[in-house]
């Protein structure tokens, strides 16, 4: 099950911080310090769904011009891309 959450910068700041004083290394889940983290605040995700995140972000593009996706690799880099419901339709018809 994929939870969506609405957390500041703060919150992320704090669960990093504590992904780093626990150990872990950039790239490594952060799931479970995030969840205990997000359940020390008394704080629920807003949504859950069965859904993938490439079955999202269709759904979204269905409703919306355009969507910012971020995704983070192994190594912990971080990688930002606009996709746009137009480009996305040339994808699906290529």
């Amino acid at each position: 099950m994929n939870q969506l959450w609405s957390i500041t910068v703060d919150d992320y700041l704090e669960v990093v911080t504590r992904a780093k004083a626990a150990g872990l290394k950039p790239g490594d889940s952060m799931e479970a310090i995030f969840l205990e983290y997000m359940k020390e605040k008394g704080q629920a995700s807003f949504a859950r769904t069965e859904f993938t995140k490439e079955e999202i972000l269709s759904e979204l593009l269905e409703k919306n011009d355009s969507i910012l996706d971020v995704t983070t690799d192994k190594e912990g880099k971080t990688k930002f891309q606009v996709i746009n419901k137009k480009e996305n339709e040339n994808d699906k018809s290529s």
